[in-house]
């Protein structure tokens, strides 16, 4: 790979950004697409110190090298969704998932994984209101189904894997190469939603829509600025908690539900719901923004 200079040289072969792929989804296979580490490209692309290559897409440097690569039309909805994200602030980053290391991080749905022809993550894979596939009908994993490693992106395919032997897909885990789509996805039907559960999962979808329109609609009523995010965060109208509707947490309540089950009715079934009311906001208000209804 040709050494960074102040304008970026052409590059051969590299792999052109998904549907609604995460720009730092992207990253992670144009880096494989050259043969080098996510590092080495960026340095390239003179942007060296990228901490999240999300938010970067956003930036003066991130559009002008999006530009010079001819991408900036593929990006164009990324950038917008991140640029708006920023000028959130505080409330903005915590909108985005990380690890305790703050190393950004994605969730998946292992059915969109299966499907795909090349593995790759969307955009609102990145966010933490964002708890299930709206096509599948299912909660979002965390991570790794057999190593339970998170997914951190970008990170660098050739040297990934087991023994750094690298890996060639993104469904495959960057720790130990085994499978995502392994992963046991949990059905919504499976689950006893409470009401206000299945309200903060329209209103995580929501998230998305708003940051989208950059406005926010509540109750079908006239659109509001997009700071109204920060209020209904604070409110607890959104999933924002990390114990908040996660495929671990089901499983281990559906797993509590057939043991229970499995009693003898002598001593007594339990009806175990998941989540239930103890993640109602302060308020006790659930707040729908219209953007959230499933058709």
């Amino acid at each position: 790979m040709p050494k960074a200079d102040k304008e970026p040289h052409g590059l051969i072969g590299l792999s052109m950004p998904l549907p609604l792929e995460s720009p730092a989804s992207w990253l992670t296979r144009a880096a494989l697409s050259q043969g080098e580490t996510v590092a080495a490209l960026l340095a390239h692309l003179n942007l060296s110190r990228i901490r999240d290559f999300d938010l970067a897409i956003a930036s003066e440097a991130g559009r002008k090298v999006m530009a010079h690569c001819g991408l900036s039309e593929q990006f164009a909805l990324a950038t917008k969704i991140f640029g708006r994200l920023k000028g959130l602030g505080n409330t903005g980053a915590n909108l985005l998932l990380a690890t305790r290391e703050g190393r950004p991080r994605a969730r998946y749905c292992p059915h969109c994984l299966l499907a795909q022809r090349e593995s790759y993550f969307e955009i609102h894979c990145r966010f933490v209101p964002w708890r299930f596939c709206p096509l599948h009908h299912c909660l979002l994993e965390d991570a790794c189904p057999h190593c339970r490693h998170p997914v951190v992106l970008p990170f660098d395919m050739v040297l990934a894997g087991a023994k750094n032997s690298g890996v060639g897909y993104l469904s495959q885990c960057q720790s130990c190469a085994g499978a995502l789509t392994a992963a046991q996805a949990v059905a919504l039907d499976s689950l006893r939603l409470s009401d206000w559960d299945r309200t903060l999962l329209k209103n995580g979808r929501a998230t998305l829509a708003a940051l989208r329109d950059g406005v926010v609609c509540i109750d079908d009523q006239v659109a509001t600025p997009l700071s109204n995010l920060k209020r209904l965060a604070r409110m607890g109208a959104l999933p924002m908690r990390a114990d908040q509707l996660t495929a671990d947490a089901a499983r281990q309540t559906l797993a509590a539900r057939a043991a229970s089950e499995r009693r003898p009715r002598s001593q007594g079934g339990t009806h175990i719901f998941l989540f239930g009311s103890k993640y109602l906001g302060k308020s006790g208000i659930g707040e729908e923004p219209s953007h959230g209804r499933s058709s």
